[in-house]
């Protein structure tokens, strides 16, 4: 779970290296704070380190089945499972993990998350649908139960839950967490936050996957877009995402020219800061000016389609992509 960490971000850079040769100085609890921070940092090389450490000196000091032990074991499945992408190791440490909370902390936020990053790699690595859904339900269930108000795990794991069932075609299901986890959000952030413009993203992209409700995944996509404009200044990450939405969506209504005009919006914003973008944001880049190219190509303005599929083919190569991009030539 996060803490308050802020003070001890402080401390960690006032040591540095030296914390690395020195983790005898501190106790378990300390240790556990600084790799909440390497987490939030995403430092997955001190968090090995501190994690491993961690759990040789639970071992020694509480042995094997503590929940002290269990809790540097769980960050250490942490990084199998967000650093190397080793879903067996993780899997492996997490059922270990989730057997000792089970027994000794079965109500237990530690249990919760245990139970969330086994779902996790069950669902998103695996495809083991069946067996992550009940996992996700008990790790919701508890952290409603024992979660502060103002703290939003479960809505996180109803997120998770929601994509689960909008992928294995369980509309309704899906339907009712997106609107739920919407209502979680206005509750938190009002209805000026990016978390919130988010949800209404979700549920309009589920209302074009059920291919229902079109008057409303309008007003979804253009209220998340006014909450960009007006709160953030167009800035935030989401405003591109809600322009690819809409954009995507008035293509699939045939309101062409509605959809080029945002889509050279996203060209436009993505042109100006192109020398900083991130291999993520140059994929969707790329994404995003194959999706006019095609539009383009609907509209019989194969020229410029063209240079768009070039332009596209050679951002996504930038960002280290190896897909084979088709060009259409006419």
């Amino acid at each position: 779970m996060k803490k308050n960490i802020l003070g001890l971000i402080c401390i960690l850079m006032a040591f540095g290296a030296q914390a690395q040769d020195s983790l005898a100085r501190y106790d378990l609890h300390e240790i556990d704070s600084f790799i909440d921070i390497y987490k939030e940092i995403h430092d997955y090389e001190q968090l090995l380190v501190y994690a491993e450490y961690g759990v040789a000196k639970a071992k020694k000091l509480y042995g094997v089945e503590d929940t002290l032990y269990a809790k540097m074991l769980f960050s250490l499945g942490y990084f199998y499972d967000y650093a190397e992408g080793d879903s067996d190791k993780a899997m492996d440490i997490y059922t270990r993990v989730g057997a000792i909370q089970k027994e000794q902390v079965p109500n237990s936020m530690a249990y919760a998350e245990t139970l969330w990053k086994t779902a996790g790699v069950l669902y998103y690595n695996w495809d083991e649908f069946e067996e992550a859904e009940p996992l996700y339900k008990k790790s919701a269930a508890i952290f409603v139960q024992k979660q502060r108000k103002e703290d939003l795990y479960h809505i996180y794991v109803l997120s998770d839950l929601a994509y689960l069932y909008r992928s294995t075609k369980r509309f309704d299901k899906a339907e009712s967490l997106y609107l739920k986890i919407k209502e979680g959000y206005r509750e938190k952030y009002g209805q000026n936050h990016h978390a919130y413009a988010e949800s209404l993203n979700d549920l309009g992209n589920l209302y074009v996957e059920m291919e229902t409700k079109y008057e409303e995944v309008e007003k979804l996509y253009l209220e998340a877009k006014k909450i960009h404009v007006e709160a953030y200044a167009k800035k935030h990450p989401g405003y591109l995402v809600t322009l690819n939405n809409l954009a995507g969506f008035y293509t699939d209504m045939a309101r062409l020219e509605a959809a080029e005009k945002l889509y050279l919006e996203v060209k436009f914003i993505y042109d100006k800061k192109s020398e900083h973008l991130t291999n993520e944001e140059d994929i969707d880049h790329a994404l995003s000016l194959n999706n006019l190219a095609v539009l383009y190509m609907d509209l019989g303005r194969y020229e410029e389609a063209e240079q768009l599929f070039i332009e596209s083919k050679n951002v996504y190569l930038k960002a280290g992509g190896r897909m084979i991009l088709l060009i259409w030539l006419v």
